[in-house]
């Protein structure tokens, strides 16, 4: 993903749009890197799956 690029929940799909919404996406969201590619979680569906992601499962699993 670009940095100028909107984030997108890999979880539930939720994007951040506007220019406030992706900064502060950009601050609160959790990224990750999986198989090389960044990959953003919303703040709802990190603390969903807390510990599946300190855990390092795969989004799959969680």
């Amino acid at each position: 993903m670009a940095d100028d690029a909107s984030p997108v929940c890999s979880t539930c799909g939720l994007t951040a749009t506007t220019e406030a919404e992706v900064t502060h996406a950009r601050l609160t969201w959790s990224s990750g890197l999986e198989r090389g590619r960044r990959t953003w979680t919303c703040e709802r569906c990190a603390r969903e799956n807390l510990r599946g992601i300190e855990g390092k499962l795969d989004s799959q699993w969680w």
